[in-house]
């Protein structure tokens, strides 16, 4: 049983190798799609961008689709190339790199990840394929980063946060043992 769990230790930050460049590779393409670069109906890529109301144009054309100018596609695609050097450096090392940024990361990733899919679903009314394939590729990442990091020991437990927080002076009642 240890040795398969030393095993799912390295598979895990592999399969976020995998997620990361699945959701390069969606959002680069939405990013040359909002540049113009390649049209989604005519381009050899299959035409999923007719599912849905009003589908991948009214996403890219919308105001939600660019922050400061900068196009929302191109900010996920520097965000997935993020993540997988990251879980690339896990892979190699065998340890994250400067867990607490990532983490920091991660969660600016998933809070983006629920403000363009709120853009997109409540407030543009209409589905674009392939922004929900790079929302979902972000959350089955990070669901995976934060087993990857309790597998590390780098979550700790809700008692021990109390303890550390309160230096050991935590009442009675909110104390663990060691």
């Amino acid at each position: 049983m240890k040795r398969l769990w030393g095993e799912m230790r390295s598979v895990v930050p592999i399969v976020i190798c995998v997620l990361a460049l699945a959701g390069l590779a969606d959002s680069t393409y939405l990013s040359l799609a909002h540049f113009g670069l390649v049209d989604l109906h005519t381009s050899s890529v299959p035409n999923v961008c007719g599912i849905g109301a009003g589908g991948c144009e009214e996403a890219l054309a919308s105001s939600q689709a660019t922050i400061l100018g900068i196009p929302t596609a191109l900010l996920g695609a520097a965000y997935f190339a993020v993540v997988f050097v990251a879980a690339l450096a896990r892979v190699a090392s065998g340890k994250w790199p400067r867990p607490a940024l990532f983490a920091i990361i991660l969660a600016g990733g998933l809070g983006f990840s629920a403000y363009l899919l709120y853009s997109l679903l409540l407030v543009l009314r209409t589905s674009c394929p392939y922004c929900m394939v790079a929302h979902t590729l972000n959350i089955a990442a990070i669901v995976l980063c934060v087993v990857s990091f309790s597998e590390d020991g780098l979550v700790a437990s809700a008692g021990r946060s109390v303890q550390v927080f309160t230096r050991g002076h935590a009442p009675r009642r909110w104390r663990t043992q060691p």
